[in-house]
């Protein structure tokens, strides 16, 4: 079977595929595809629509600024805000979010809530792994963009995190019990918005 790259060799392959990316996506590489479906299409002039209309492919439309009229406008570089006062501001998002938090983390109903999370049994101690990750941040890598966690970034005091290993047959068993379980937990309640996500999900139809 083989391996599956990691550390610094995926890094090196993430950084390949965005580089990739980005030459496909940006200015030039859209450019060059804009010229190369052009001139197909000029080259297939004129082009049968219905039995009775044909369509003539012509030169490309080029937007200019024309007297006192403006085609283009240019609104300069776009911010992103992290409180209703607007005062929070970055160019940037991850930044941002780094540095402010989300924009709804002051409308955090709980600041130490209770979240429970399933997970499929086979997968629990990785599913363990990343819930500690999410909730206290990831300091095992340099230069981490979430070294704060869930916790810091919304400002909560000791959110506590149920972990509930669902088995893939009788997954509704399970469910049903856990339920009860966090119902015996102070501050759960099986009625709560977690458990009506996850009943609507079950009994949505397919």
């Amino acid at each position: 079977m083989p391996q599956r790259p990691t550390g610094a060799p995926i890094r090196i392959i993430e950084d390949r595929r965005s580089s990739a990316e980005g030459d496909l996506l940006g200015g030039p590489g859209l450019e060059h595809l804009y010229q190369t479906m052009g001139n197909v299409l000029t080259r297939n002039s004129p082009i049968s629509i219905t039995p009775s209309i044909d369509c003539k492919v012509l030169g490309r439309i080029t937007p200019a600024n024309e007297g006192n009229y403006k085609t283009v406008v240019d609104v300069g570089m776009s911010e992103y805000c992290f409180d209703p006062a607007k005062k929070k501001r970055t160019s940037y998002a991850w930044p941002g979010i780094g540095k402010f938090g989300p924009f709804s983390r002051d409308t955090f109903p709980k600041k130490s809530p209770r979240v429970l999370v399933f997970a499929p049994d086979k997968s629990s101690g990785k599913f363990s792994q990343f819930i500690e990750s999410l909730a206290h941040g990831v300091t095992s890598v340099q230069n981490s963009r979430f070294a704060g966690g869930f916790s810091k970034i919304f400002h909560l005091h000791n959110p506590e995190f149920h972990n509930a290993s669902i088995p893939l047959l009788g997954v509704r068993e399970a469910h049903v019990s856990r339920k009860r379980r966090f119902a015996s937990i102070p501050g759960g309640h099986p009625n709560s918005p977690t458990f009506d996500a996850v009943n609507r999900r079950r009994s949505a139809p397919s």
